[in-house]
């Protein structure tokens, strides 16, 4: 019998002489003790202990502290025993009652020690034991109260021991338990072990676990590059989205929901169209002169676009981001890669039937403010008035006595181009499980988002089935499909500046006539009618994406696999321009808009079919573990595009193109097809010792048709890291630094988007031109072709950080640098050339940075919380132009500068007096106080565009996102925030100077900060009419800090009590309220009118981002 200490065993030590003479002094010791008995209760120091999920040797630890008293057991008895208590001012006796109370231990109490003994069964308890079995049933959730699928459930004792899975409800059933003490243990993956010691009887034969979320996310497994790794073996740069933090969102659009969830992944959403808008992404900002875009992967498989996916069939998104990383897909990946997962079923699982709904109600986050009717005319007359003091002003006096009376229009444009709030509706259902050789999920999902601009819809249509079935032993078969149609409507104008024509027509205009006819603005349309009469545009988009699978074990660690994916996609375009008149005040008819009306009908499709063979294998020995991938794969693609355009219909109902003019000057006819293949061979050779030491090497040989005479290219990397928590030197540390891996990588991926299709061949291209007064098609080459150009190459150097600091903090800090070479530049030739120049791979940039992960997790009682923020920064540089020399403009190349910045005249501020003007360098002879004064750098006494200097930069720099969240039993709540640090945006058009278009454009109300004697600090210049004076060239005036933050998201949840939801055969439910983009908060001037997140510049007339109040339902069947 081993005896121990509250502190653990008295001995442990090899050799019979040593334990017979310390047993012999524990014989000694117990029968004094025994000669020496006194009461407990003479002993007046209290207890109080309140503790959960406490092992029992703790408790008689925390006792022994308190009262002096020490605790002998028998170690085999107590190792595994843990429990609850809640222990206040007790003595020594009754605190031990209290702990011993339910337990199948007794004590007894001998002067200054507390001896625990097992329980004697009587005869009949003995007799009865053997006949006391009861079933228990039990409940695996999350901290949620949502149902965990795959839980592990181990309970057990010294002659008792049942492991199971929990099914799709995250219930579980053990027959025939014995009465007894049991060492319960419930785990899963991403969530803290639950452990407990529970009596099992007639009266207590139900076990209920909630699963907390786990800080400590190292068993995590992380989706690679044609495999998976654990976490904590992970090399390279990757960072991983669960479907968890980016369910319930009112957003169609994969990519606005990543935006701010991951530390490298820029994602800027510039206008609120319904479905996926316009949205530009990048990983790690930009490290070529070329095209680089991000390369999708969904579920193992290379596809072009991520628009057409169900946000709500992901399981995960991985974000990879280094060349160890991003190398094994070579040519496509230099952008970096996107690798997403959708949701598979789970064999030897009952069905789960899962059903969401939400709907919402949107509104623009952000719209232009402008001043009404009398304060514009005052504003006109006087903004004329400087440009001419002699002039004679629009609005006579008469004219601003009726505009301040209101029997002259105030006229507010918005209305007619968008409505107040449309509504959006999503609806989704799936059920998943699996028998013994089989796991299916199957979904379908339907989303109808309606437009602010009015004619603007949108609805998306999903059906998708992953299925995998063991055929034999070795064989494993599964295919993964998908099928998606989508719906847009818009104006047949489009929707791309659709606000812009609430800056162009003032707001003192009507917008009918008296009799209810559209009203012409100088001979055109107003906004009423370009919104809901010029007619409407309509596109069919159908996607279909699938995948077939087949696994074949050739051994037990040698497994073969190829898929086929084909992805197709369908668009077909239908828009009509409609001819109706427009008229003046006198009711006559001024002009016909779409004269003659006109249809136009464009259909494309893309196929992509992509043919992938892998061999893996994987061999232990003893400590030393390995893990080999050898692949092959072929893609192709090919783009096929027609479309036609017809004029002159009898009326707008006839809509096909035949029913338009059989003139052939009223027929454009238009078309073009491209392909292209690639071909790989592609490795990966994974080893680590022990956990401690590990070491990846990647290689892809990659061929494209894109390139001539040099198709090839090898690109390598390796990796390696150390997990310098598991040394033995760091042992004594691991209580505070539970983890710390250190890692490093260096590798080279290729870009093959640089050049187009077709660099090495000549192009041609028709034209027309009139010759003898006669209309001549003429050919000609359009381009000069370089057989010899060949892939840019980026090499990447990147080193990581992570570590875990008293079990609830995860920390993760990279820091990397792109050197990018054989940047296409064309040499500057004469224009007696004709043409440009032939490209040339002669280009350098470089690009580095940094990204930290901070995330936390911990809980008070029964409120669980958790709070994680991600900040990422990246800078580039132009190395070398390969002697082609800067090009000008507002965003010039320059070597040694940023890729993007602004480039233009520096402004010192506003002209205060006429001294001011004749005291500095010449600029616009028109010029007086209250315009903007240049800087003269080159000091000539003139303003030129000699005088533009580089202004900053262009891009956004410190981009972040902090999400918080946290439960208490039913309730849930999660705040997601997202934003830039720095960044300087332009403002253009209409944002940028008062009356921009036609000279009597509207105001904003941001923009009553201009210039006047009286108020000389202003931000706006002095009011003109006129713009060819120059306050509207590029300066740096019109450069504003555009740094922000945005609430992204937030929602309160409550899932009901498992007692409710069970009596009606529901395995949970769930409410919840959310809201996207519910505030923006800006740099103190940035005009209030516009939205910080366009990138590079903006006036305001884009679809603005919309606000998304919603309430949805989960049900788990």
């Amino acid at each position: 019998m081993n005896l121990n200490l509250c502190t653990g065993p008295v001995w442990k030590r090899p050799g019979s002489v040593l334990k017979f003479l310390m047993v012999m002094k524990m014989i000694v010791l117990i029968i004094t003790i025994g000669c020496l008995q006194v009461s407990a209760k003479s002993y007046a120091q209290l207890v109080s202990i309140n503790e959960k999920n406490i092992a029992l040797t703790e408790i008689f630890g925390q006792i022994q502290t308190k009262t002096g008293y020490r605790f002998f057991w028998e170690q085999n008895d107590l190792s595994q025993v843990k429990l609850s208590v809640k222990i206040k001012n007790a003595t020594l006796e009754n605190a031990l009652e209290q702990v011993f109370k339910d337990l199948p231990f007794t004590y007894s109490i001998t002067k200054k020690s507390v001896v625990i003994q097992k329980k004697e069964k009587t005869l009949f308890e003995r007799i009865f034991s053997v006949f006391a079995v009861v079933d228990v049933k039990g409940r695996v959730v999350d901290d949620k109260g949502l149902p965990l699928p795959g839980a592990t459930i181990s309970v057990k004792n010294e002659s008792y021991s049942k492991g199971l899975v929990s099914d799709a409800n995250g219930e579980f059933t053990l027959s025939r338990v014995p009465d007894g003490l049991y060492a319960v243990e419930v785990s899963m993956v991403g969530f803290v072990k639950y452990t407990n010691s529970i009596t099992i009887n007639a009266e207590n034969k139900r076990i209920d676990v909630t699963l907390v979320p786990s800080a400590d996310n190292l068993s995590e497994v992380v989706v690679v590059g044609y495999g998976t790794q654990q976490k904590v073996n992970v090399t390279s740069s990757v960072v991983t989205v669960s479907s968890k933090e980016i369910e319930n969102r009112a957003v169609p659009s994969v990519l606005n929901i990543l935006q701010g969830e991951a530390g490298g992944l820029n994602i800027q959403q510039t206008d609120g169209n319904p479905g996926y808008g316009s949205t530009s992404v990048d990983i790690r900002g930009n490290s070529t002169l070329s095209s680089n875009p991000v390369l999708y992967i969904v579920d193992g498989m290379a596809v072009n676009s991520i628009n057409y996916l169900n946000p709500s069939d992901i399981s995960s998104v991985s974000v990879l981001k280094d060349a160890s990383a991003t190398a094994i897909y070579g040519a496509r990946a230099s952008g970096g890669v996107l690798l997403i997962t959708t949701k598979k079923g789970k064999q030897n699982s009952k069905p789960e039937l899962q059903y969401s709904t939400m709907v919402g109600f949107q509104r623009p986050a952000r719209l232009p403010k402008f001043v009404d009717a009398p304060q514009f005319v005052d504003l006109y007359n006087q903004a004329q008035l400087n440009d001419n003091p002699g002039a004679q002003v629009k609005y006579t006096p008469e004219l601003v006595r009726k505009y301040k009376s209101g029997e002259l229009p105030s006229t507010n444009w918005l209305p007619y181009i968008l409505d107040n709030q449309a509504m959006q509706n999503q609806q989704n259902l799936s059920i998943s499980g699996g028998g013994n050789n089989i796991d299916y999920f199957i979904s379908g999902g339907y989303m109808n988002q309606g437009g602010l601009i009015k004619n603007v819809d949108y609805k998306r249509y999903s059906l998708r089935a992953n299925v995998n079935m063991q055929v034999s032993k070795r064989l494993k078969l599964g295919i993964n499909s998908v099928l998606t149609k989508e719906d847009k409507q818009q104006p047949a104008y489009g929707t791309g500046n659709a606000l812009q024509w609430s800056y162009i027509v003032p707001v003192t205009e009507y917008p009918y006539t008296k009799a209810g006819n559209d009203r012409s603005y100088r001979g055109g349309s107003q906004p009423n009618d370009i919104m809901t009469r010029a007619g409407v545009q309509n596109e069919n988009l159908n996607t279909i994406n699938t995948n077939f699978l087949a696994e074949f074990k050739i051994l037990d660690n040698l497994i073969l696999n190829g898929t086929y994916g084909y992805n197709y996609t369908n668009s077909f375009t239908s828009a009509f321009n409609n001819k109706y008149p427009l008229y003046n005040d006198d009711e006559q008819i001024v002009v016909y808009n779409n004269n003659p009306n006109s249809a136009y009908k464009a259909n494309y499709s893309q196929t992509h079919p992509t043919a992938l063979l892998t061999l893996n294998y994987a061999k232990d020995f003893d400590k030393h573990h390995f893990k080999g991938l050898f692949g092959y794969s072929q893609e192709q693609d090919r783009y096929d595009f027609n479309s036609i355009t017809r004029w002159g219909f009898l009326n707008n109902s006839l809509d096909q193109i035949d029913a338009g003019s059989s003139d052939p000057t009223l027929t454009n006819v238009s078309g073009n097809a491209t392909s292209y293949a690639i071909q790989s061979w592609f490795g990966r050779l994974n080893y680590d010792f022990d956990g401690k030491y590990l070491l990846e090497a990647n290689a892809r040989y990659d061929g494209t048709s894109v390139f001539k005479n040099k198709k090839y290219g090898f690109f390598p990397s390796v990796s390696a890291g150390w997990v310098a928590s598991k040394e033995n030197f760091f042992k004594s540390l691991n209580n505070v630094v539970n983890f710390l891996k250190v890692r490093g990588s260096y590798g080279q991926v290729g870009n093959q988007n640089a050049s187009g299709l077709y660099p090495w061949a000549n192009t041609i291209a028709q034209d027309k031109y009139v010759l003898n007064k006669a209309s001549v098609t003429t050919t000609y080459y359009n381009n000069s072709p370089n057989p010899d150009l060949t892939w840019e190459v980026k090499t990447t150097a990147n080193l990581g950080l992570d570590f875990t600091l008293l079990q609830h903090l995860d920390i993760s800090l990279d820091v990397f640098r792109d050197r990018t070479t054989g940047i296409l530049r064309s040499p500057n030739v004469p224009s007696t050339y004709g043409i440009g120049a032939p490209q040339q791979n002669v280009g350098k940039m470089q690009n580095q940075g940094f990204e930290l992960n901070i995330a936390y997790r911990n809980h008070i009682g029964d409120f669980n919380y958790h709070a994680s923020v991600n900040l990422s920064d990246s800078r580039n540089k132009i190395l070398d132009l390969g002697g082609t020399g800067p090009s000008y403009g507002d965003n010039p190349l320059v070597v040694g500068q940023s890729r993007w910045i602004w480039y233009g005249l520096q402004a010192e501020g506003l002209f205060q007096s006429k001294e001011d003007i004749a005291n500095h360098a010449t600029q616009d002879p028109r010029v007086q106080p209250g315009d903007i004064k240049f800087k003269d750098v080159n000091g000539d006494g003139k303003i030129t565009p000699d005088d533009r200097v580089i202004l900053g930069q262009a891009t956004p720099h410190y981009r972040y996102g902090i999400t918080l969240g946290g439960s208490y039993k039913g309730f849930d709540f999660s705040l997601l925030l997202q934003g830039v640090m720095s960044n300087l945006a332009r403002v253009t058009g209409g944002a940028q100077v008062p009356f921009f278009f036609n000279g009597d454009g509207n105001i904003l109300q941001s923009q009553l900060d201009y210039w006047s004697p009286s108020n000389p600090d202003a931000r706006y210049p002095i009011l003109r009419t006129d713009q060819s004076i120059n306050n509207g060239q590029f300066s740096s005036w019109w450069l504003f800090k555009a740094s922000y933050l945005r609430f992204k998201n937030a929602q309160l949840g409550y899932t009901f009590s498992n007692t409710l939801t069970r009596k009606i055969g529901v395995a949970s439910i769930r409410i919840f309220a959310a809201g996207d983009n519910l505030f923006l908060i800006t740099s103190k001037n940035f005009p209030k009118s516009l939205d910080p997140e366009i990138p590079n510049y903006g006036d305001g007339s884009n679809y603005p981002q919309v606000r998304n109040l919603s309430l949805g339902l989960n049900v788990n069947f």
